[in-house]
C-alpha cells in the first residue's frame, strides 16, 4: 500500500513540474511577442517622422507634395491598426 501511495505522490509532483515549465514557455513566448510588437511599433512611428519631416519641409516650399502627406497617412493608418490599441491612434495629416 505504501508503494501505491508513493508512486501517487512523484505522479503529482511531476505533473506539478510539467505545468510549471509549460507555464514558463508560455510566459516567455508571450513577453517575447510584447517586446517584437513594441520593436516594430517604434519602427513604425520613426518612418512616419521620416515622412513628417519631409512633408513639413515641403509644406514650406512654394509648392507641397501631396504626395508626401498621402504616403504619410497610409503609414499612419497601418500603424493604428496594428499598434493603435496598445499604444494609442494617431491622427491623420491634412494633405489638401
Amino acid at each position: 500500500m505504501k508503494k501505491v501511495h508513493l508512486q501517487s505522490e512523484r505522479g503529482a509532483v511531476l505533473t506539478i513540474l510539467v505545468a510549471g515549465i509549460l507555464l514558463i514557455i508560455l510566459a516567455a513566448t508571450y513577453f517575447t511577442g510584447l517586446s517584437a510588437k513594441a520593436s516594430r511599433c517604434k519602427n513604425a512611428l520613426e518612418t512616419i517622422e521620416f515622412w513628417n519631416i519631409q512633408w513639413q519641409a515641403s509644406k514650406a516650399g512654394s509648392s507641397p507634395d501631396v504626395g508626401i502627406c498621402n504616403q504619410m497617412n497610409v503609414l499612419i493608418g497601418k500603424y493604428n491598426r496594428s499598434c493603435g490599441k496598445s499604444y494609442g491612434n494617431l491622427p491623420l495629416e491634412t494633405c489638401g
